[in-house]
């Protein structure tokens, strides 16, 4: 019996894709608990992965109820991971708005990868 269910979790993992590459984030966190309004803060997060022979294409999306506007990643502008490279600086913008009410604002920036075509 053991054997059987074995040989079906293998069957089942074999028809799921592999994962060809992944890479990190560092630093995990964003935070900045003095920026007041009508200000501008920048941070830079770190993208790290194996070198690999491909280049990779890394997709964001910002999640922010209310303020999306705020945040800026990479200026706007389309993220590649060069073939190779093991790490990639990407820079964050956050801009508070003027008659921004103080408190604590907090959301999700996303990452994928995709593979150049």
């Amino acid at each position: 019996m053991k054997f059987k269910i074995l040989l079906l979790l293998l069957f089942v993992w074999t028809l799921y894709p592999q994962v060809v590459w992944g890479f990190g984030i560092s630093p995990t966190t964003i935070s900045n608990l003095t920026i007041l309004p009508d200000t501008e803060y920048d941070e830079e997060i770190m993208l790290s992965r194996a070198p690999t022979d491909q280049d990779i294409n890394i997709n964001y999306l910002v999640i922010l109820p209310k303020t999306e506007n705020w945040i800026t990643v990479a200026d706007n502008q389309p993220i590649l991971f060069p073939k190779n490279q093991n790490r990639l600086p990407v820079k964050i913008h956050i801009k508070i708005p003027p008659n921004t009410p103080y408190g604590k604002y907090t959301g999700i920036i996303t990452f994928t990868e995709s593979k150049t075509a």
